[in-house]
Formats: structure tokens, sequence, C-alpha cells
């Protein structure tokens, strides 16, 4: 039997003043299989994600432990990043800021980086795709100056490059977005050449 790809015993989190707003969870996901967590608006699902990552926002606590692919279970106020096994390399579930704007299209998430892809300087391919984009769903967003969204489409990577030339000729919008739509996460920035 493989090891579960997560295992959560006893995982309660704390905000900034002491009060518990996730209580003493046990979760076991094994490996290829899918959970849903639903639940209210504040009910904590993203604190329990965020918890596992490492991530939770500045003050809250964690207590508990986290078990990863079968790696010996770690406290929950010391986990790290979460690190992913992947076809034998590793990948990291970074935080990232990729929309700091002053409105409402303002936007952060994970996103998901090869370990080895921190080694290597940014890649840059100008009129074509990144060799990953025909096989994925993409959701293109065009922003103006101010950053509000202008125009989006939802497309295939194998087509996406005529949408893009098309989105970048929309006025008065000098950059795009592009997102992993299933399941999705931030991809890039595209800007006229």
């Amino acid at each position: 039997m493989t090891a579960p790809a997560l295992a959560l015993s006893g995982l309660t989190i704390r905000d900034r003043s002491g009060t518990a707003l996730v209580c003493d969870v046990d979760l076991t996901l094994e490996a290829g299989s899918v959970l849903l967590l639903i639940g209210e608006t504040g009910s904590g699902k993203s604190l329990i994600a965020q918890a596992v990552m490492g991530l939770l926002p500045a003050g809250f606590t964690a207590s508990g432990s986290i078990a990863i692919n079968g790696h010996a279970p770690v406290e929950a106020s010391q986990a790290g990043l979460l690190r992913l096994l992947w076809s034998r390399e590793t990948l990291l579930l970074l935080p990232f800021l990729h929309h700091d704007v002053a409105g409402p299209y303002r936007a952060s998430g994970p996103i998901y980086v090869r370990e080895a892809a921190m080694q290597q300087p940014a890649a840059v391919f100008r009129d074509t795709l990144p060799p990953s984009f025909p096989r994925r769903l993409l959701s293109l967003r065009a922003y103006d100056a101010n950053g509000l969204m202008r125009d989006a489409e939802v497309v295939e990577g194998s087509d996406a490059l005529s949408h893009l030339q098309r989105l970048l000729a929309v006025p008065d919008v000098p950059y795009l977005h592009v997102h992993n739509a299933r399941p999705g996460c931030y991809a890039c920035r595209v800007d006229p050449a």
C-alpha cells in the first residue's frame, strides 16, 4: 500500500487573538484521489490549504501534524512550502502576487514552479507559445493601464497565439495575463513587442 499523498492529524488553526478558527481536523488523502472541501465563506477551507503550504497569514498559528507523500509528519507550525513529487521532479507551490494593482483585479495565488527552474534565467518567448501552452486550456485576460479587465477569453492552448494577438490589439490594453484554466493558476504576463 502506498503512503497517503496528504495526512492531517489534529490540525487546529488560531488567529492573532488565539481564537480557534479550525479545530482538530483529521484528514487522509490517498494518492490519485480528489478531495472537495465545501463550506460557507469563512469556514476555514482556505486556512487548511494555507496551513498545509506553510502560508498562514501573519500572526496565525497552526498545531497538529502534517505529512505529505509519506514523509515523516511535521508539526503544523513548522510546515514549509509544500513540496510535491511529480515525475521524479520536485515542484514547489509558491505564493505569488501576479497582479499588483490598486483596484478590484489585484490578484495573487499559488503557482507551481519546478525546483530546477529556480536556477535558470526567466524564459522569454517572442511570437511563439511556450511549449506547455498547446496542451492546456488557457484563460486570457486583457487589462488596461489601471489594471481593469477589458476583455477575456478561454481558449485551447494550441489556438492561443491568434487570440493573444487579437487581445493585444484591443485599444488601451498594454498587457495580458495568461492563466491555466483547468485547474487554474497564473502562467505568465504577455506584453507587446
